[in-house]
């Protein structure tokens, strides 16, 4: 996983590259504000669905701290 790159997709607000960007395991990342979270968490629902009907790719799930703007997110192979 290259941090430097989650960086900028993220201050780029380019979600579907940061997500692809993650290797299957646990990851917790900062985010800028509340309203990047729920872009980016967006954008996953739509990628898990598709991912689903396909049967193939990630699925990516939440945990989110609002507080400390940060987000758990796990990513699983289908």
């Amino acid at each position: 996983m290259d941090i430097k790159k989650i960086t900028d997709y993220i201050a780029e607000s380019k979600w579907t590259a940061m997500l692809r960007e993650l290797p299957v395991g646990t990851h917790t990342i900062p985010f800028p504000n509340v309203e990047a979270i729920r872009s980016c968490k967006a954008i996953a629902y739509a990628i898990n669905s598709d991912n689903k009907a396909k049967n193939e790719g990630n699925l990516y799930y939440f945990g989110v701290d609002k507080m400390n703007l940060a987000v758990e997110i796990r990513v699983e192979k289908i």
